[in-house]
C-alpha cells in the first residue's frame, strides 16, 4: 500500500514538472515566435480601461502590441506606422516599472484611440525613430 502511494506521488510530480517545464517552453517560443527576427520591448499599456504589460515587436511597415502572460500568438492591437502619433515623453518614477531602464511615460495616438506606453528610455527612442522614418521601399524624396 505505501509503495503504490509512494509511485502515484512520484507521478504527480513529475506531471507537475512537466507542466511547468512545457508552460515555461511555450513562453519561451511564444517570445521568439512573435519577434520574427524583429526588434522586441518590453512596453507597458494603458487604454482607457487598463494598463497591461506586453511586448512591443516593430516590424518595417506596422507595430503589434502581444500581452505578456497570454496564449494568443496574434497580436492584440497592430499600428501601422503612419497612423502613429507619438507625444512627448515624461520620466516615470516607481516601484512599478523597476523592470525598465529609466522608464519613460509617452502618450501614443493612433486614429482616435490614445494609448499611454511606458518603456526604456532607448526602446523610446527605437520607438520615436521609427515612427518618423519613412518605411523600407516607399520612394520618398529627402532634401
Amino acid at each position: 500500500m505505501t509503495h503504490d502511494l509512494l509511485v502515484s506521488a512520484e507521478v504527480a510530480v513529475g506531471l507537475v514538472v512537466l507542466v511547468v517545464v512545457a508552460t515555461i517552453a511555450y513562453f519561451l517560443l511564444r517570445r521568439r515566435f512573435i519577434g520574427r527576427g524583429n526588434p522586441l520591448m518590453l512596453v507597458y499599456l494603458k487604454n482607457s480601461m487598463r494598463a497591461r504589460t506586453g511586448f512591443l515587436a516593430v516590424a518595417p511597415d506596422e507595430v503589434q502590441w502581444f500581452p505578456f502572460l497570454s496564449l494568443r500568438l496574434r497580436p492584440r492591437y497592430r499600428w501601422r506606422r503612419g497612423d502613429v502619433t507619438l507625444g512627448a515623453p515624461a520620466p516615470v518614477t516607481g516601484q512599478r516599472f523597476t523592470t525598465l531602464a529609466e522608464p519613460m511615460a509617452v502618450d501614443c495616438t493612433v486614429g482616435l484611440a490614445t494609448y499611454r506606453l511606458v518603456l526604456s528610455a532607448s526602446d523610446y527612442t527605437a520607438l520615436r525613430s521609427w515612427s518618423e522614418s519613412a518605411p523600407p521601399g516607399l520612394n520618398a524624396n529627402v532634401a
